[in-house]
């Protein structure tokens, strides 16, 4: 993403480059996390990671009403 900021933003403008680029490793930083919490929280395989996407965790303890 890093090189389509470069070809791309400066073509808007010159000064956004930067902050592009800090927004760009804020996004991988998010990207990381999100995959590292669904890695460590859904069963293995690939199939497990996409049932662990869209199945919400198991309720546990006392139903409050």
């Amino acid at each position: 993403m890093n090189y389509v900021a470069t070809d791309y933003v400066p073509k808007v403008s010159k000064k956004l480059l930067g902050p592009a680029r800090i927004f760009n490793a804020g996004l991988c930083g998010i990207t990381l996390l999100g995959l590292t919490k669904m890695s460590l929280t859904s069963p293995g395989g690939i199939k497990g990671a996409v049932k662990g996407l869209w199945n919400p965790l198991p309720e546990t303890g006392k139903e409050t009403k």
